[in-house]
């Protein structure tokens, strides 16, 4: 074997560094047959031991409610095995990273929170060993969630990324997003015309449904396994390893028809695990490439819902003389719906209080107010708005909070971040 490009001098940087770690891991796994069948029981080292951690949090919190140490004994013992099973499942996970042709941050998350884990379980028993107890049950606490969110992205590593989701009551029994449907294109096929556009767009949307629910789980940019990727319109196109997986206009020459009609338990049968495709799903997906594979010009149209959220220019409605502020316009309209008169001009200092309020949710300093009060300039008022309109992290700190209600944002559970002003990017500011 050459010359590792590990650096040596130490000059290298910490991405730099890392980086060629991986890719050390990488020569030595295809190297030898014994460190890519040892990467494979990464899943066995995982799913047993590393959840006796689980179960010893478990007994710990029977323990401390029943103020009892009948069972400590057994816990320490747990503890033990889940911290050395940990780091075995660690190393083991780093030789199946780089075998099984993972990719995208779905498995960068897994593995960084696998390895967090692994140090968490480490210092869990260090403190247990030193008797700090309170210690000991708060890193034993959140060594606990890191097993669970690193066996959260695990599964979705193993199963798709609806592995969760697939089987709750907010979709159809099928486990699939209801979906329109589809007797426009076989229709179409009885009365020999071609689809439209509209007709392709849509058997084109059903069609890379059923692809991201039976077949993502392998072959997409999370995993590529036998080189085929089933996500974009090029990679479908291309194909994998094998060639090309199907023939435009000729379904029953295409070998994607041919593996996903194969029974189950055929060495080339398709999806390998899980359900099934059902006869309809494999009717379109033979009648789209009877129809030559097509696929709509321009950007793809998202396989799931998407809220209208286009910005529009409405047009402005006619005001009188000398109103030129186009918010001012639509007010005006609604006044005179509503017969309601314009209020006289407030002051300087109240102005500034309502506008402070209504932008950045916060009362003006009181130095600020008096150099307002104090300014000659007579667009002052303008200017004031947009200096608050441009500090963009208070003022979406301030609307968040009414844009969650609009949008429904309460996001809870492992695996999504739930959104809080303070982890606001610089610059944002909700549409």
């Amino acid at each position: 074997m050459g010359v590792l490009p590990w650096p040596l001098s130490g000059n290298g940087s910490k991405s730099e560094t890392s980086s060629t770690y991986f890719n050390v891991i990488a020569i030595l796994t295809e190297s030898f047959w014994l460190w890519q069948f040892l990467g494979r029981l990464h899943p066995l080292i995982v799913h047993f031991p590393v959840g006796l951690l689980c179960i010893a949090l478990l007994l710990e919190a029977v323990g401390w409610f029943r103020k009892s140490t009948d069972m400590q004994a057994g816990i320490r013992a747990m503890v033990w095995v889940g911290a050395i099973s940990s780091v075995l499942a660690a190393a083991l996970g780093l030789l199946l990273v780089n075998q099984d042709e993972y990719g995208g941050s779905t498995v960068t998350i897994h593995q960084w929170s696998g390895l967090a884990t692994m140090a968490l379980a480490l210092l869990t028993v260090l403190a247990l060993r030193l008797g700090r107890t309170e210690l000991y049950r708060g890193l034993l606490i959140v060594t606990v969630l890191g097993v669970s969110l690193a066996g959260h992205y695990g599964a979705m590593l193993t199963h798709g990324d609806d592995y969760l989701s697939s089987v709750l009551p907010s979709i159809n029994g099928s486990g699939k997003p209801v979906l329109s449907d589809s007797k426009f294109a076989f229709a179409s096929a009885t009365t020999g015309k071609p689809l439209d556009e509209k007709q392709i767009g849509e058997l084109n949307l059903e069609v890379r449904s059923i692809l991201a629910h039976n077949c993502y789980s392998c072959h997409s940019a999370t995993k590529t396994k036998g080189g085929l990727r089933l996500d974009k319109k090029e990679f479908v196109m291309k194909g994998g390893e094998d060639g090309e997986i199907l023939i435009a206009g000729h379904p029953e020459k295409s070998d994607i028809i041919r593996r996903i009609k194969l029974p189950a338990g055929h060495d080339d049968a398709m999806p390998t695990k899980g359900k099934r495709l059902t006869d309809h799903d494999i009717a379109l997906l033979e009648f789209w490439i009877q129809q030559g594979a097509p696929w709509p010009s321009g950007a793809e149209k998202s396989i799931y819902r998407i809220a209208e959220l286009e910005p529009r220019l409405p047009a402005l409605p006619v005001a009188p003389a000398g109103m030129t502020n186009p918010v001012d316009k639509f007010v005006n309209v609604y006044f005179q719906q509503h017969k309601l008169t314009w209020k006289n001009v407030v002051d300087d200092r109240t102005y500034m209080r309502r506008v402070y309020l209504d932008v950045v949710g916060l009362l003006p300093p009181p130095d600020k107010l008096k150099a307002f009060e104090a300014d000659p300039r007579p667009n002052k008022r303008e200017l004031l708005v947009n200096e608050l309109l441009g500090r963009n992290v208070d003022y979406a700190q301030h609307w968040l909070t009414f844009w969650n209600d609009a949008l429904r944002n309460d996001y809870t559970g492992t695996g999504y971040i739930t959104v809080v002003g303070s982890t606001l990017p610089t610059g944002f500011i909700p549409p």
